[in-house]
């Protein structure tokens, strides 16, 4: 599996990170400030709930949610990155 790096976890990096996930990819989501990155996971959350709900998933949304990781740090979203 192909993983993705998507360096800042707003509104942009969310909707990346969901796209490459929805497409079956590894995706590695790192964001510079921890703060800003928990609040966004949250925000990811649901918009994975509301895609579900309109019928855009074809995958439960904790099966897209699995293929998102966090990095802790810049070096460890890119190791392996595509």
């Amino acid at each position: 599996m192909e993983k993705i790096a998507v360096i800042g976890a707003g509104l942009f990096g969310r909707s990346w990170a969901i796209v490459f996930a929805r497409a079956g990819r590894e995706v590695a989501l790192h964001d510079s400030d921890p703060a800003s990155l928990s609040a966004n996971l949250a925000a990811l959350d649901a918009s994975l709930g509301d895609l579900h709900a309109a019928g855009l998933l074809t995958e439960p949304p904790a099966t897209v949610r699995a293929r998102i990781g966090i990095a802790g740090s810049l070096e460890q979203a890119l190791a392996g990155a595509d």
